[in-house]
């Protein structure tokens, strides 16, 4: 994937520019995923390469040469696992946009282990959006996968469901001075000005909390609204829901 080479085992922590740090300590969700493994007591296998290696020999290859040595393969390791969690990344910073939106090879591995795993964690069960977590990142993930704590981000950009829904003149340039024709629609701005449905909106983000409405009842007349102790007369029909 895009800057692999700022990856430790397989995890981007942060990303670059002016306020990337060295971190004193950095918990990558490998360290974090062993804990787990040895506290309650599962087998954790792990594939540290961005390209799919695929094989019809029960997921193990014989390698060429004269000494044969037996590597698990991406397909080893998806086939029969109770569950799958995949990582891609996207190196950007400061002075270095990234070149896509896309990633071809990324895109092959998670399809790759989704097609044999039914319980792939960033494409079938879910999508695990974390960004650069920084040095305790492993954990944060680790917590949040495993139900420890309950995820409450949201998105802070709209993900389109094809390329081409985004705006076709967005400039990526290294120039100091830089018109925007495109005025204020930027990003969801953008996507209600040409009534585009994204694939995630602006704001998006889900729990394992489930919200169940008992009753409700439409109010069609509305006289008085106090809100932070500041009071205001009449307004629009409202719902009053009960949770």
């Amino acid at each position: 994937m895009s800057g692999v080479d700022a990856t430790m085992d397989g995890h981007m922590s942060q990303n670059g520019g002016s306020a990337m740090s060295s971190a004193s300590f950095l918990v990558s969700p490998f360290q974090a995923f062993n804990e787990r493994a040895q506290a309650d007591g599962f087998m954790l296998k792990w594939w540290f390469n961005n390209t799919v290696v695929e094989s019809s020999g029960g997921g193990m290859m014989l390698s060429d040469g004269s000494d044969a040595e037996i590597y698990e393969t991406t397909l080893g390791i998806a086939d029969g696992a109770d569950a799958c969690v995949v990582f891609i990344n996207a190196w950007a910073g400061e002075g270095g946009d990234r070149s896509e939106l896309a990633n071809a090879e990324g895109d092959h591995l998670v399809n790759t282990v989704a097609d044999n795993c039914n319980n792939t964690i960033v494409n079938v069960t879910g999508v695990y959006y974390g960004g650069p977590l920084g040095q305790s990142s492993g954990h944060a993930i680790n917590d949040v996968l495993f139900g420890d704590v309950n995820p409450s981000g949201k998105l802070i950009h709209t993900i389109a469901k094809y390329e081409s829904d985004y705006d076709p003149n967005t400039q990526i340039s290294g120039e100091s001075v830089i018109s925007f024709p495109e005025d204020n629609y930027i990003d969801y701005k953008y996507f209600d000005q040409k009534n585009s449905t994204p694939r995630y909106e602006f704001g998006f983000g889900l729990s394992y909390t489930t919200y169940l409405f008992l009753a409700y009842t439409r109010l069609d007349t509305l006289s008085h609204v106090a809100i932070d102790g500041k009071s205001d007369v009449g307004g629009p029909p409202s719902t009053v829901a009960s949770l």
